[in-house]
């Protein structure tokens, strides 16, 4: 759900949700998440309570709207001009959350944010939220030019973690071929077994010259640690 023509997204628009579901019945290929990249840009914590509480208004929509299309799962990035550098913004994210909560429980759908945070911090904010429909989108690549130990994250954050995200990068932080960059994923996968992790895994892999062959890799490669 990007910023161009926001609304204007099939996601939004009721004939095209019709559309999607009918699609999804057919192929057999659900959605399992919604990345609302919209907030990226637009996000939720702001000195301008009109501008916050407008970006609440397409939150609330996006909610309503993944519930019709049976989609349990909405990503909010905190990248860039929305990274959360401070104690202000955590109180502000927290306020804006307090405004959808009736909404996530009526329609059964989780807000997963994606951070920079270390995990000690995640868990910090996580049980200030504390509310069982808010949960956290790791990142196994993105762990890479963070420094950061993906499995010893993965157990920490275990209570919490709503999706995973799958990619692989190198020393230069570059998006690379499953396998061929630093994530551990012998670890990362091992340590999603020990926490019993059943959610949904999203491949955010490199194309390569052939995306098709290259997705059936990945595929392949993800599927060699979930057996």
């Amino acid at each position: 759900f990007d910023v161009a023509e926001y609304d204007m997204n099939p996601l939004i628009r009721e004939e095209d949700q019709k559309k999607i579901i009918r699609l999804a019945e057919a192929t057999g290929l659900y959605i399992s998440s919604v990345c609302a990249d919209f907030f990226q840009k637009y996000g939720l914590f702001w000195h301008n309570q009109q501008v916050q509480g407008g970006n609440v208004s397409v939150l609330e929509k996006i909610i309503e709207s993944c519930h019709t299309i049976r989609c349990r799962t909405v990503l909010i990035p905190f990248f860039e001009e929305t990274d959360i550098k401070n104690r202000e913004n955590k109180q502000e994210i927290i306020r804006a959350f307090g405004g959808v909560y009736k909404r996530l429980e009526e329609y059964d759908v989780n807000l997963c944010l994606e951070t920079t945070l270390p995990a000690s911090e995640l868990v910090m904010l996580m049980e200030e939220i504390n509310h069982p429909n808010i949960k956290i989108y790791y990142d196994l690549g993105n762990s890479v030019p963070l420094r950061y130990i993906a499995a010893d994250d993965i157990r920490l954050l275990s209570k919490w973690i709503g999706g995973i995200h799958i990619k692989d990068r190198n020393s230069n932080g570059e998006n690379v071929i499953l396998g061929r960059g630093l994530v551990d994923f012998k670890g990362c996968f091992q340590a999603l077994k020990d926490i019993n992790y059943k959610g949904s895994y999203i491949l955010e892999t490199t194309l390569g010259e052939n995306a098709i062959e290259m997705g059936k890799y990945h595929l392949e490669f993800v599927k060699g640690f979930l057996n």
